[in-house]
C-alpha cells in the first residue's frame, strides 16, 4: 500500500457521501427523529407505569446511599444502569433483580419481572445538601434511556446512623407517631434526642431491634443490635407540615443525623360503628348489670387481671391476694385474660378462677363479652372489683354495671393514648370511649409511683388517684437468705469466688435495655477482667435473637451470661454482688425491690419511680437511660468502689425495703381501701388513706 493510499480513500469517501449518500442518511436522520418524537408521545399519552424506569428509593448504609429502582421496555433487553448524581455518573449498578413493587404491592411495571436494579454511592462522593440521582439505562441495541430521577437530601456522611421511618414528606395519620432507624453507638455518640420544630419529643430507645443487614456492613461492636424507635402520643397542638430532626448527643458534642420534613395530619374522623345497635347491646348490659346484687357482708371481692402467669404485676396481683384471701370474711373470683401457673396457688387459696380472654376491640362485640361476664359475676355476689393492669379497664367498667365500687391498680408508664395503641391495637371510637371513661367511673385509681399516676391525673377525679408503695415477700427472703450457702450456689452457678456478678434479672425485652447493658458492660470487660454480667430471663423471640448475636460479636465468652427464665431467681440473688437495670420504662421493678431486700446494692437508670425509691449514693447507683455511657460509668463507679461502701449501700437499700416494702403494708392498706368504699362508695380515697397513714 503507497504512504498516500489512507488520504485518497478518505477523499472518495467524502465524495461518495457528498454525492450520493448524504441526502440519503438526512432523509433516515429525520425519519427515526420523527418516529422518536412520535414515540415519546406515546409514552407521554399512555401514563404512568408506560416509561422505561425510574429511580424508586434511596436508604442509607454505613459506608453510603442504597440506590434501587426499575428499567424495562418491549423488545429490548436491560444491558447496563449507570447512576448519575446530579447529572455526573457514580456508580454501575447490579441489573436483573425482582422487580420492585409500588405501595399497592403490584410491580412497577408489566414489561419484565427482572427489571430490577441495585447500587451503592459512596458517602465520599456524595457531600451533605440536596441533590438529583438520576440514571441511565443501556440496551441490547445499544440505544440508551434516560431513567426518571429522584432529588435527595444526603446528610453527609460517614454515618452515624439513618431514620427509616417516617420517610421523608410522608404523612402521619393518628394519634401516634413511631420513628426509627439504627444508629452506631461507639463513635463519640451514644444518645439520641427526637424533636419536632425544635421541641423535643423523646430519646430514641437504643438498641432495640436487630438490625442484621447493617451488621453485614459494619464491624461495630453494636451492629447486630443497632435498631433503635421511639413512639410518642402526638402532642394534640402539634399538627401540619413539621421538621423532624434527630440529633445524637455525647462526648463528642452535638451532631444531627437527619432532618426531614413530615406531615402529622393527627386523627382522621372517627365515627362510632352501628350507633344505634351499640346504644341497644349497652341498654341491656346496663339492665342486667342493675339486677345485681352485692353481698352485704363482708368482702366479696371479683379480681379482673391481664394474665396467670410470671410477671411483675402478675406477681403484685398474688401477694395481695395470699394477704387478703386469708381473712374469714373474705371471699374472691378471679376474671383472667390467661391462664397460666399462678392459677393453681389462687384455688388453693379458695379463689374461683375465670379464664375469659381477651375483650374484643370494636364496642360492638365488647358489650356483648361483657353482658356474659355480668351474667357470670351475678352469681358471685361480689361487692367490690380490682382490675390488675391498665389492660383490665373492662373490669372497672364491668364494675360500674354492676354497681359495684372499685380499685383499679395501673403498673404501666404509658401514656393513655400510647397505651391504647399498644393495649386496645386497631380500637374503634366506641372503645376509646370506654377505656378513657373507666378512669372517671373508678372508686380509686391506684399507682406505684407519683411520676406515673401524672400520666394519667387529668383523667381521674380529684381525690381518686392516690399512690400505694407495693411490696414483696420479705419472709421468704429472709428464710432464703438466711439459710442460704453462697459458697455453693455460687459454685453450683459457675461462678468463681474472685468474680464480681453484676445481675440484671428481667424477661429479655427491649424495654429492658439488656443489649445496651450488655454492650456497656464490654466497655468496661479490659479494665476489669474478673467481673461477670449475668442476663436472666431469656424466654427467646427476635429480641433475644438480636442479644444472643449482640454478645456473640462482643467475644467475651461466659463473661457475659444469657440466663433463662427461672422460678430459683433467689439463687441468684444470693450469689451476685450488685443488681442491675437500664430500663427505660419502668414503674417501679419488683426485681429491684426483691434484690434491695436481699442486701444487693443498686444500678439503675433513673426512670419514673425508681428515684422515689433509690437514692444516688445511698441506697443504690442511679444513671441516665437510653445511654450506653449511663450504665458504663455506673459500672465503672461501682467496681472501683471499695468493699465497705458496697456493703454500706446495699445495707441501706436492704433497711429500708425492710422498713416500708413488706407485702403485708400494702395488703393492709388495700383491706382499708376496699373495706370502706364497701361501705360508702362516694368516700375520697386520697382522704381516707391520709388518715390511715396518720395525716391530717
Amino acid at each position: 500500500m503507497s504512504p498516500d493510499s489512507g488520504p485518497r480513500r478518505a477523499s472518495t469517501l467524502r465524495a461518495v457521501l457528498d454525492g450520493e449518500l448524504r441526502p440519503t442518511l438526512s432523509r433516515s436522520i429525520a425519519r427515526v427523529g420523527a418516529n422518536a418524537s412520535r414515540a415519546m408521545s406515546a409514552i407521554l399519552r399512555s401514563g404512568p407505569g408506560r416509561v422505561p424506569g425510574n429511580v424508586v428509593h434511596t436508604s442509607d448504609a454505613p459506608d453510603g446511599l442504597v440506590v434501587t429502582g426499575w428499567a424495562a421496555a418491549p423488545r429490548r433487553t436491560l444491558r447496563a444502569v449507570t447512576v448519575l448524581v446530579d447529572g455526573v455518573p457514580r456508580a454501575h449498578a447490579t441489573i436483573d433483580l425482582p422487580t420492585p413493587l409500588g405501595p399497592d404491592g403490584v410491580p412497577l411495571t408489566r414489561w419484565s419481572p427482572s427489571a430490577g436494579w441495585r447500587t451503592e454511592i459512596p458517602w465520599t462522593t456524595l457531600p451533605a445538601g440536596p441533590h438529583t440521582i438520576g440514571a441511565v439505562a443501556l440496551w441490547n441495541d445499544r440505544l440508551s434511556d434516560e431513567l426518571g430521577a429522584l432529588d435527595i437530601h444526603s446528610p453527609g456522611r460517614p454515618s452515624l446512623g439513618a431514620v427509616d421511618r417516617p420517610g421523608r414528606d410522608e404523612t402521619v395519620h393518628g394519634r401516634i407517631l413511631y420513628v426509627e432507624g439504627w444508629f452506631r453507638t461507639d463513635l463519640g455518640y451514644d444518645r439520641l434526642d427526637v424533636s419536632i420544630d425544635g421541641r423535643s419529643i423523646g430519646r430514641g430507645q437504643l438498641m432495640s431491634r436487630p438490625r442484621p443487614d447493617i451488621s453485614a456492613f459494619l464491624d461495630d461492636a453494636d451492629a447486630p443490635l443497632a435498631g433503635w424507635n421511639l413512639t410518642i402520643a402526638i402532642p394534640e397542638d402539634v399538627r401540619g407540615e413539621v421538621v423532624l430532626s434527630t440529633r445524637a448527643l455525647g462526648p463528642k458534642g452535638s451532631r444531627v443525623v437527619d432532618e426531614r420534613p413530615v406531615v402529622l395530619a393527627g386523627p382522621g374522623p372517627e365515627e362510632v360503628i352501628e350507633p344505634g345497635r351499640l346504644a341497644v347491646l349497652t341498654a341491656r348490659t346496663d339492665l342486667a348489670g342493675s339486677r345485681h346484687v352485692p353481698s352485704p357482708d363482708g368482702l366479696n371481692l371479683l379480681v379482673a387481671t391481664h394474665h396467670l402467669g410470671l410477671g411483675g404485676g402478675q406477681l403484685y396481683l398474688q401477694e395481695l391476694l395470699r394477704r387478703i384471701v386469708t381473712d374469714h370474711d373474705v371471699t374472691c373470683t378471679v376474671f383472667s385474660m390467661a391462664d397460666g401457673v399462678l392459677r393453681d396457688e389462687l384455688e388453693g387459696l379458695g379463689c374461683r378462677v375465670h379464664v375469659v380472654g381477651h375483650p374484643p376491640v370494636d364496642a360492638l362485640s365488647y358489650e356483648e363479652t361483657l353482658l356474659h361476664l355480668v351474667a357470670v359475676a351475678r352469681d358471685t355476689g361480689a361487692n367490690a372489683l380490682v382490675a390488675n393492669t391498665a389492660g383490665s379497664y373492662w373490669g372497672v367498667d364491668l364494675a360500674s354495671r354492676l354497681g359495684i365500687p372499685s380499685v383499679w391498680a395501673i403498673h404501666e408508664s404509658f401514656a393513655p393514648d400510647l397505651f391504647m395503641h399498644y393495649g386496645l391495637h386497631g380500637y374503634d371510637a366506641g372503645m376509646r370511649e370506654r377505656f378513657l371513661r373507666a378512669f372517671a367511673s373508678a372508686g380509686c385509681v391506684v399507682f406505684e409511683a407519683d411520676a406515673t399516676r401524672r400520666l394519667f391525673q387529668h383523667l381521674i377525679p380529684d381525690g381518686r388517684a392516690i399512690k400505694i408503695d407495693y411490696g414483696v415477700d420479705l419472709d421468704r427472703i429472709r428464710r432464703f437468705r438466711d439459710d442460704a450457702d453462697r459458697d455453693a450456689l455460687r459454685a453450683g452457678l459457675g461462678i468463681a469466688p474472685d468474680e464480681v456478678l453484676l445481675l440484671c434479672m428481667g424477661t429479655y425485652e427491649a424495654r429492658k435495655a439488656q443489649g445496651l447493658l450488655a454492650h456497656a458492660f464490654a466497655r468496661i470487660s479490659p479494665d476489669h477482667p474478673r467481673a461477670v454480667l449475668a442476663l436472666v430471663g431469656d424466654q427467646g423471640g427476635w429480641y433475644s435473637d438480636g442479644i444472643h448475636a449482640l454478645v456473640d460479636r462482643l467475644g467475651l465468652g461466659d463473661r457475659i451470661r444469657l440466663e433463662p427464665v427461672t422460678p430459683h431467681i433467689d439463687e441468684w440473688y444470693v450469689a451476685s454482688d450488685a443488681f442491675v437495670l437500664a430500663s427505660d420504662i419502668e414503674s417501679l421493678p419488683r426485681s429491684m425491690l426483691e434484690a434491695m431486700a436481699f442486701g444487693l446494692p443498686i444500678l439503675h437508670s433513673a426512670v419514673w419511680g425508681v428515684p422515689e425509691v433509690i437514692e444516688d449514693g445511698v441506697t443504690g447507683l442511679l444513671f441516665e437511660a437510653n445511654s450506653v455511657e449511663g450504665p458504663e460509668k455506673a459500672i465503672r463507679r461501682f467496681l472501683r468502689m471499695s468493699r465497705a461502701e458496697r456493703h454500706s449501700i446495699g445495707k441501706a437499700g436492704r433497711d429500708l425495703v425492710e422498713a416500708t416494702r413488706g407485702s403485708d403494708l400494702y395488703a393492709a392498706e388495700y383491706r382499708t381501701l376496699l373495706g370502706s368504699l364497701v361501705k360508702d362508695p362516694s368516700v375520697l380515697p386520697a382522704d381516707l388513706m391520709s388518715v390511715a397513714r396518720g395525716g391530717s
